[in-house]
C-alpha cells in the first residue's frame, strides 16, 4: 500500500458514517486494526489508551490546519479519575478535504478500495464501542508482543506493567475477545 499517514487518516474519515469519526481514541484504534490487517506501517506502541501511533496524531494535526478536517470538542457532564472533565474531539471531513479524497480515489484507486474493504472488514466483524475497541487493540498488541498463548490473567498482568486497564466492566473484555476472534486474529482459548 502506498498511502501516507495523511491519506490513510483522510481515507478513514471519509468512509466512516457521516464522514465523522467520533474520537481520537476511536480512530486511533480503528487504525491499529486497519494496520495489523493491511500492514500500513503506523509504527504504534504503548500508550495510556491502549496502542498508540504519533504518526496519526501529526496526520491528524496536518490535515486540521490545511483545513481538510475539522476538529470538534464535545464535553461530557462526567469527570475522569484523575480529576478532569471528561470530552471527546469529533474529526469530521471539510469541503475541501471532500476534494482531496475525490482526488485520491483517482489517483489511488487500488489503495482507496483496499483501505475501505478493510474499514468494510471491521464492521461486518461487528466493530464494538470505542472503549471495547481499545481493550481489544491493547489484548492483541499484548499477544503479539509475547507471541504466545496467554490466559486472560496473563494478559491482564501484561498490561498492567504497560499501564493499561483491562478490566471487564460491562463485559467489555469479552466483547473484545470476540471481536478479535471475528477477526482471526486470537484462536478460542487464546
Amino acid at each position: 500500500m502506498n498511502l501516507t499517514p495523511q491519506e490513510i487518516v483522510l481515507v478513514t474519515v471519509a468512509e466512516a458514517d457521516n464522514r465523522t469519526i467520533q474520537g481520537r481514541t476511536l480512530l486511533q484504534k480503528r487504525l491499529y486494526f486497519l494496520d495489523v490487517l493491511l500492514g500500513l506501517g503506523l509504527s504504534y506502541r504503548p500508550y495510556y489508551y491502549g496502542p498508540y501511533s504519533p504518526l496519526v496524531d501529526s496526520a491528524l494535526g496536518e490535515l486540521q490546519a490545511l483545513r481538510f478536517l475539522e476538529e470538534h470538542q464535545r464535553d461530557f457532564d462526567a469527570i475522569n479519575e484523575e480529576g478532569f472533565q471528561v470530552r471527546r474531539y469529533d474529526a469530521e471531513l471539510t469541503k475541501d478535504g471532500e476534494v482531496v479524497v475525490g482526488l485520491l480515489k483517482r489517483r489511488k484507486p487500488s489503495d482507496y478500495r483496499a483501505m475501505a474493504k478493510g474499514l468494510q472488514g471491521l464492521q461486518t466483524a461487528k466493530e464494538p464501542d470505542y472503549a471495547t475497541l481499545s481493550i481489544a487493540a491493547k489484548i492483541h498488541y499484548i499477544l503479539t508482543r509475547q507471541a504466545a498463548s496467554m490466559t486472560v490473567e496473563e494478559i491482564q498482568k501484561v498490561g498492567k506493567e504497560l499501564n493499561w486497564k483491562i478490566e471487564d466492566r460491562a463485559h467489555r473484555l469479552q466483547k473484545a475477545i470476540a471481536f478479535l476472534e471475528r477477526l482471526d486474529l486470537v484462536k478460542q482459548g487464546s
